[in-house]
């Protein structure tokens, strides 16, 4: 919590609660779905300085909210990026290695006999 304001005696009266994040969002083989996105969110909340028990509850409420927008703009970004790989025909699997022009396919190794 970063105090953003004061009263006259110099005690906090409001505070910004601030959240960020980083993140990337990978394929199975750990190529990058989604690139390295920076998602920050915050809110202003007032609190008395005679009033410790009910702005704990409100920075708790506030926190809450951020961690549930956090999540869902997570997940939003996420979906954005699955949508239009998909609309343009691509695939959520990590991308095929293009063979080596004129190199010959390898046999398949027959199974172990037990």
């Amino acid at each position: 919590d970063l105090p953003i304001a004061i009263d006259s005696q110099g005690r906090a009266q409001e505070y910004s609660l601030r959240y960020a994040v980083i993140f990337i969002f990978r394929r199975e083989d750990g190529s990058e779905l989604v690139p390295q996105q920076v998602i920050e969110l915050s809110r202003d909340y007032v609190s008395p300085p005679t009033d410790a028990t009910g702005t704990t509850t409100e920075r708790e409420i506030l926190a809450n909210e951020l961690r549930r927008e956090m999540s869902a703009s997570i997940i939003r970004r996420i979906d954005s990026v699955v949508r239009a790989e998909l609309e343009k025909g691509g695939s959520l699997s990590a991308p095929k290695a293009k063979p080596i022009e004129g190199a010959v396919p390898a046999e398949p190794v027959p199974a172990a006999k037990h």
